[in-house]
């Protein structure tokens, strides 16, 4: 992961390097425990994972994703649905 954090670094640093630089963009990883602490630390009881206002809840058992998963990605990344600022 540190490497991973210090290549976005490097890339911000430098953004003359534009277009031509590597990006890596990680989708589906699991969420690092205590990334996952540090969150249910801040955010309200109800938006924790499957708390009263997660609609994932809902759904029937075998259809709950199974872990809490991020999405991360330098500058530049995307999926069809946003853009990494």
């Amino acid at each position: 992961m540190q490497q991973y954090l210090d290549h976005c670094a490097a890339l911000h640093a430098s953004p003359a390097a534009g277009d031509d630089a590597k990006r890596y963009y990680a989708k589906d990883i699991t969420c690092p425990e205590e990334w996952a602490a540090s969150l249910w630390r801040v955010l309200p009881a109800e938006l924790h994972y499957f708390g009263e206002k997660d609609l994932m809840r809902l759904l029937p058992e075998d259809l709950r994703p199974e872990n809490l998963m991020i999405y991360i990605g330098s500058d530049g990344t995307f999926t069809p649905g946003h853009a990494d600022i």
